[in-house]
């Protein structure tokens, strides 16, 4: 079913309409289509070695499962890698998205996502944008 498909825009005309809706509030996000983001889900921890050592994340000393999701304006799901191993990183978990960003989405636009991902590599640039991380100098470029 179209209505219920989780898909990135299909034309030049959808990623236009998910970018106006934004720009209604955040005048300043021109060409943003929508928001990327990671999701960790609780697991029980289990009695296999194997599995217990895939669901744990040393960086939130718990079990849980990865997931990451790209939201349009309207609430819907445009993107999403499901069930991840808890102990991969959200831009490892990512990288099904990155690859659907570099070829899928058309010039000028974006997704708004938090430090977690990377927003300027080389194959993946101007598709993702970012706040600066904690250090990171602001660019003498007002451009940039």
């Amino acid at each position: 079913m179209r209505e219920a498909a989780v898909s990135l825009p299909q034309s030049l005309e959808e990623f236009e309409d998910e970018s106006q809706l934004i720009c209604q509030w955040h005048p300043m996000l021109e060409g943003t289509f929508g928001g990327l983001n990671g999701l960790f889900l609780p697991a029980q921890e289990s009695d296999d070695p194997e599995m217990e050592n895939a669901t744990y994340n040393g960086w939130k000393s718990d079990h849980c499962i990865n997931n990451v999701l790209a939201f349009s304006p309207k609430g819907t799901i445009t993107i999403a890698v499901l069930n991840a191993s808890g102990s991969w990183h959200d831009t490892r978990v990512a990288c099904a998205i990155f690859h659907a960003l570099e070829h899928d989405v058309s010039d000028g636009f974006y997704l708004v996502a938090d430090t977690a991902f990377p927003h300027r590599t080389a194959s993946i640039n101007g598709k993702i944008c970012a706040p600066l991380k904690g250090g990171e100098h602001i660019p003498a470029d007002p451009v940039e």
